[in-house]
This record gives structure tokens, sequence and C-alpha cells, in this order.
């Protein structure tokens, strides 16, 4: 994130920061869970 082209903590409305961090954590459930049904998953895109 230190290469946006704004400040993002500062830009952004609560309800918006709120929902990226449930998105990210989403994502990270499901990385996990998928890595434990053997599913291959990338380190990075």
């Amino acid at each position: 994130m230190a290469d946006l082209d704004f400040i993002y903590p500062d830009q952004l409305k609560h309800e918006k920061k709120i929902c990226d961090f449930i998105a990210g954590m989403t994502d990270d459930y499901f990385i996990t869970q998928a890595r434990l049904i053997g599913c291959t998953v990338p380190d990075s895109l």
C-alpha cells in the first residue's frame, strides 16, 4: 500500500475502511481453507 497515490487512512470514510478490513479477513480465511483442503494457492499475485 505504500505505493498508493493518496494517503489511504486520511481520505476514506470509516465505513470503507471497515469494509476493506473485513474483505481482507475474508480473503485470508478463504486462502487458508483452500490450502487446508489441498488446493494450490500462489503466495502472491
